[in-house]
């Protein structure tokens, strides 16, 4: 399959499953949106689950594309401010905000999808945001902490003030400038109380 055709199939799937829900989608579904055959689906993707896996983690990937920053040349402050910021408007996508909901109703009956939902996406997001909580510890800004659980701390300040709200549709996404005030102060408050989390 080439690329192009792999693409067009992630895609339409994807408008499917977010404008239907998973149980209502079939493969003959995205064939007729897609083109192409049932052979070639399976093939590839080896049925609707494998397709949404491929859905999940190509989602994912850009996620962590967004949120990964150069460190070299950028201080330690700057790099986390810059990390908020592009968090913050990954995580108000409106493709990201109903994979969300859909892989949060359909976790229970898939918890293979809903484990590889979190290790491609959230999880990895949490490893590259600790990396530089390491240079902020070295750099004498934060005291010892451990970075996975601090980065932890930094992502679910921002995330907890839009997130949930935004996936329940009971506010618009933040604009521009509270995307910034939002980032500032969970940055400022990161840093400057650290003394305070260094003690748990």
């Amino acid at each position: 399959m080439s690329q192009e055709k792999r693409a067009r199939l992630r895609e339409k799937a994807t408008r499917l499953f977010l404008e239907k829900g998973y149980d209502r989608v079939t493969i003959d579904d995205v064939i007729q949106e897609a083109g192409g055959s049932k052979t070639t689906l399976y093939t590839y993707f080896g049925g609707k689950e494998g397709l949404f896996a491929e859905i999940i983690e190509h989602q994912c990937r850009m996620i962590r594309e967004a949120v990964t920053i150069p460190s070299e040349g950028v201080s330690p402050r700057e790099a986390l401010r810059q990390l908020g910021r592009n968090f913050l408007h990954s995580l108000i996508l409106p493709d990201l905000l109903g994979l969300h909901r859909l892989v949060i109703h359909e976790a229970e009956r898939f918890p293979d999808l809903a484990k590889h939902y979190f290790e491609a996406g959230p999880e990895l997001i949490y490893q590259a945001v600790a990396k530089h909580v390491s240079a902020a510890q070295e750099a004498g800004l934060m005291k010892p902490l451990p970075p996975r659980q601090a980065a932890g701390m930094f992502l679910h300040m921002l995330a907890g003030q839009v997130h949930l709200a935004l996936i329940l549709g009971v506010r618009p996404p933040p604009e521009e400038e509270e995307i910034d005030r939002l980032v500032d102060d969970a940055v400022d408050i990161f840093l400057n109380g650290s003394s305070l989390s260094g003690k748990i």
